[in-house]
């Protein structure tokens, strides 16, 4: 937990690198919810998701990416994402840099198995929609991306996702 705490207080260091590397190190070591956690333990996964979530709309695509990656290293290790991180990736999906969209394409996935049947308003309407259905329209649009390896990315998570994570190759 200290390098975690150490991690944390960098975030807001200049560098690009520094900052890249905080977050790599906070998905590995951040703190993960594992069946009935003590209130501060639920607290502190909570704080987490919150301090990489915010890094999101960094200036810098590097570290927009290390974030997506650090929140998408913490459900790999067991963590249950929240369902308000679904926005702000949606919203990466528009990202001028291809990884950061390859990226936003992958939590987008992960969040759609987490919350299928959660609703979502859609925006251009007063309609609203499940959230795996919203996902499955986002990442078929994304198969129709400017970069090959973000349409790539999209086409992998389409086919059966049975045997294989959308995060193992990270």
């Amino acid at each position: 937990m200290r390098l975690v705490e150490v991690a944390c207080k960098h975030l807001t260091d200049s560098s690009h690198g520094v900052r890249n590397k905080c977050l790599q190190l906070i998905g590995c070591l951040g703190p993960v919810e594992k069946g009935v956690a003590k209130e501060a333990e639920s607290q502190a996964a909570k704080d987490v998701q919150k301090i990489i979530g915010d890094h999101f709309n960094d200036q810098d695509p590097r570290v927009r990416t290390a974030a997506i990656k650090a929140m998408l290293q913490l459900h790999e290790r067991g963590l249950k994402l929240q369902q308000a991180i679904y926005n702000q990736a949606c919203k990466l999906l528009a990202d001028d840099y291809e990884q950061v969209r390859s990226a936003a394409v992958q939590l987008i996935w992960v969040l759609s198995q987490l919350y299928p049947e959660s609703i979502v308003p859609i925006p251009s309407s007063n309609e609203e929609i499940r959230l795996v259905d919203d996902a499955f329209g986002k990442i078929c649009h994304m198969v129709s991306d400017g970069s090959w390896v973000v349409r790539v990315q999209a086409a992998k998570l389409l086919r059966n996702e049975r045997t294989e994570s959308p995060t193992a190759s990270l």
